[in-house]
């Protein structure tokens, strides 16, 4: 969403309100499209790829997810470039920034 949209937080809505609870909060956001995406990549199907590889084993380190959802892919390869973009090797998905994705997308490639 942070791609594409400048986003705002208007206002959070608890459990209660939902019919069935959720066992989780939810908010309300007011989105507007960027003129221009947030980060420049030069090839936005893998940038994404990486971004949903980074989420896809839950409770995985970054290295081990992606390693899983990206072909061909080692996990040397994987540490080198979270290295060269000056991440922990043993990081997890959720703590990146959306430029620390552009960078890694960009090693990778």
């Amino acid at each position: 969403l942070q791609y594409y949209m400048e986003t705002k937080l208007l206002f959070d809505v608890p459990p209660d309100r939902f019919q069935p609870r959720p066992k989780v909060h939810s908010a309300v956001l007011h989105c507007v499209r960027r003129e221009r995406p947030a980060v420049a990549v030069d090839d936005e199907v893998f940038f994404f790829q990486v971004i949903h590889g980074a989420f896809l084993l839950r409770r995985k380190t970054l290295v081990n997810s992606l390693a899983a959802a990206l072909p061909g892919y080692e996990k040397a390869d994987i540490q080198a470039a979270l290295e060269t973009c000056g991440l922990p090797e043993n990081i997890r998905g959720e703590r990146l920034t959306l430029d620390d994705f552009a960078r890694l997308a960009v090693q990778l490639r």
